[in-house]
């Protein structure tokens, strides 16, 4: 520290300088031996107020009681603008203040500041001195404490506030889940949950928003640490996926408003508009954005730092393995938007002819087809449909162009028969794939010539085939009972629907005439009661609403994974889209597939009382292949009618074909017999499916007569179980497809 000279006089004896003029300070610090180039530039403090000199006496009136002492007014007064001074030189000089100007206040001056200037030292040190020193060093210090906390707290609200965000976006999506759990797809589309759903994705939304925000702010921490890393891209990619769902829910919600009430009601005020498609495009392309770059992102998280919940193995893990089908199916929406109008009728009806098949007679496609209609869409809303009689069209087909079965199907036994048995849209459905089937049967509907009865006015957009499992869950949603007009007597519930349509058209009851005349000369007589049945099952859809229509809705989604709804669009943009999302009914696709499909060539209805088990044992061999033992077990237990009419065919006669990829081996079969009869089929390997091979035999199995007495009782109902005995057959089949798995990290992956 700088040596000062220690100076016994007063300090307030000493002159006093002008501070009216620069050179002021200078003055001081000459009278108190000072370096006075240091201070030139340095302004002292107050200078306007103390220019004058010390201040004048106050009143003693505005002095406190306690300042009045043994010292005069002046004495006071003089004394604290020594002090002053002297701390004004002490900041100037950072040096402390003099002792002996301390020693020298009054009373009052001591109070303001207690102890020497040594003692001061002592108890404080630099920080305390300058915490006194003034307003401008009080900033700083505080400021240095701030920084501290700041360290010490910030990493806590740091976490806190990104456990929050995250917290709270995972527990709006799960009240989601919630509602797509217990109403299924339907859910989304439900106008009772829209404002619901939509305000948990934008809260979400927002909390994920506000966790990357928070990771951001973090980066230097977040790029050293992997499990960090993994947060910040899970966070980005739920901040895509909301984002694309409250597009894709708004594009929902206000196009297809006026649908979601009553979507297949007649009509509504205002239908579906074109302007109103025009407008989502902007939000579809802001979703299939945002779900291309969460596709993007999802393939880079790995588990490291993660709950075990986000693991391979855990729900929101296997989320993270299908968000590139969830980022298709998106894309695939905006394509089906660009061909909605065609597809669902807008400004121009749009048609589908309609396939009812009975899955007591098995086909391949799903069962065969003795109805059929013309679906219509105006403005995406179903007009009314006249289920006809398939053979009507099938005798004019035949009529026009005397076709035969196409040579692709050599093993089907009814080749050069007449128009009853030949080849018609009832048998058009033999490959395994059903977009050929559908093309199949709407040349065959094209082929019959302008007849208004048999063939839509507008072309036909698609072809939608149903099974009789369809017509049940209709009367099961909208009543569980239905009674048709025409025939009062007979009371329909979902499990005597197949039976009465038989008894109709095959059995006893087709005598029945209906107590109500229509008018409608479309079907045949045999078949009236069916096309009364599709009206009134096609009016209960269209007036389905709350609670019937989510049941039904949820149901939809159910029959077309079980194919018992199937769907094709002429339009190869949109079929692609179907196909991509496995909604085609095509055949299934990979390294190593296999596809059992049976054809009921006997002309009964058998396969009402038919079930049949499959287990396929896969050895993974040394070199790669795959070896598989496929065994085929089939019960024929008959319990009612089977409708066989002059065939008199009581057996179960089965064309069953096994389709697996073009490069497997096949290695041969056991227990397979090749049928019987006239439908003693041989055993071939000719495909009748591309890039597909395939093994095909016939399969017979006797309806148990010649066991017991199996018969009904006399005059019994037609729902009353025949004393028939089980019969079984075993089949085995046998083939190997190479380069099925191999070994990556040392796990075998097939």
């Amino acid at each position: 520290p700088r040596q000062r000279e220690q100076d016994a006089a007063p300090r307030h004896s000493e002159p006093w300088p002008d501070w009216s003029y620069p050179s002021a300070p200078r003055q001081w610090d000459a009278a108190h031996g000072r370096q006075a180039d240091r201070y030139d530039d340095a302004p002292p403090p107050r200078r306007d107020r103390y220019a004058a000199g010390p201040p004048p006496p106050r009143p003693a009136h505005h002095r406190p009681d306690h300042s009045i002492g043994k010292y005069s007014e002046r004495q006071r007064t003089d004394a604290s603008w020594d002090y002053r001074m002297q701390r004004m030189a002490a900041w100037w000089g950072e040096e402390e203040e003099d002792a002996a100007a301390v020693s020298l206040m009054p009373e009052v001056g001591r109070r303001l500041t207690p102890g020497s200037a040594k003692q001061r030292g002592r108890r404080g040190g630099w920080l305390a001195r300058r915490w006194r020193s003034g307003r401008g060093a009080r900033a700083v210090i505080i400021a240095l404490v701030m920084t501290i906390l700041f360290g010490v707290c910030a990493p806590g609200a740091f976490l806190a506030r990104a456990a929050f965000a995250a917290s709270d976006g995972y527990n709006h999506l799960t009240k989601i889940e919630l509602l797509v759990n217990q109403d299924g797809v339907a859910a989304l589309l439900n106008p009772a949950n829209q404002d619901t759903i939509q305000g948990h994705l934008a809260a979400a939304h927002t909390d994920f928003v506000t966790l990357a925000q928070t990771l951001g702010m973090g980066d230097a921490v977040v790029s050293r640490n992997g499990g960090l890393r993994n947060l910040v891209r899970l966070t980005h990619l739920a901040v895509d996926m909301t984002g694309a769902g409250q597009d894709l829910l708004t594009v929902a919600t206000s196009t297809l408003a006026p649908l979601l009430n009553d979507p297949f009601a007649a009509s509504t005020p205002t239908g579906l508009q074109a302007t109103a498609l025009l407008a989502a495009h902007a939000r579809l392309a802001d979703a299939d954005a945002a779900m291309r770059d969460a596709a993007a992102i999802a393939p880079t998280i790995t588990d490291e730092g993660l709950p075990a919940a986000l693991g391979p193995h855990g729900k929101l893990g296997k989320l993270l393995g299908r968000v590139g089908d969830i980022a298709q199916l998106a894309h695939a929406f905006s394509i089906l938007l660009d061909d909605a109008p065609a597809l669902l009728g807008v400004g121009t009806p749009a048609t589908y002819l309609l396939l009812a098949m009975d899955r007591s007679e098995l086909r391949t496609g799903g069962g065969f087809i003795g109805n059929y209609g013309i679906l219509t869409l105006q403005d995406a809303h179903l007009q009314q449909t006249h289920l006809q009689d398939t053979y009507v069209l099938d005798a004019a087909y035949f009529a026009r162009t005397g076709q035969q079965p196409p040579a692709t199907y050599p093993w089907w036994p009814y080749h050069g028969a007449s128009a009853v048995y030949g080849w018609g849209l009832r048998d058009s459905n033999l490959s395994p794939d059903f977009p050929t089937n559908a093309r199949a049967a709407m040349g065959i509907l094209n082929a019959v010539g302008t007849d208004a009865a048999l063939r839509p006015t507008y072309p036909l957009q698609g072809t939608v085939a149903i099974t009789s499992v369809v017509m049940a869950q209709i009367i099961a949603t909208s009543g569980g009972t239905l009674r048709l007009p025409e025939y009062p007597k007979h009371t329909l519930t979902p499990t005597n629907l197949d039976d009465t349509i038989h008894c109709f058209q095959l059995g006893a009851c087709r005598d029945e005439t209906p107590t109500l005349q229509r008018g409608d000369t479309a079907s045949s007589d045999r078949k009236r009661f069916t096309a009364f049945l599709g009206q009134a099952l096609v009016d209960r859809v269209r007036h389905m609403h709350g609670d019937q229509l989510k049941a039904f809705m949820k149901l939809i989604f159910t029959d077309i994974a079980a194919k018992d709804i199937q769907l094709y669009f002429a339009n190869p943009r949109a079929e692609g889209v179907l196909l991509g999302a496995n909604y085609g009914a095509g055949l299934a696709e990979g390294t190593d597939t296999f596809f059992v499909t049976d054809t009921n060539i006997g002309g009964n209805k058998a396969n009402a009382y038919v079930t049949q088990d499959a287990e396929d044992i896969v050895t993974l061999l040394a070199d790669g292949s795959a070896l598989h033992h496929l065994r085929l077990h089939t019960v024929y237990a008959r319990q009612g009618p089977l409708y066989e009419g002059s065939t008199g065919q009581t057996s179960y006669w089965d064309y069953r074909r096994i389709y697996f990829p073009t490069t497997a081996r096949w290695l041969g079969s056991a227990g397979v017999t090749g049928g019987s009869g006239r439908h003693q089929l041989g055993l071939t390997t000719r495909s009748d499916v591309a890039a597909r091979h395939m093994f095909g035999a016939a399969l017979t199995i006797d309806d148990g007569t010649q066991v017991n007495n199996c018969r009904p009782f006399p005059k019994a109902p037609i729902t009353q179980p025949w004393n028939c005995a089980p019969q079984m057959r075993d089949t085995y089949y046998y083939w190997q497809t190479p380069h099925a798995w191999q070994l990556v990290n040392g796990q075998a992956h097939y």
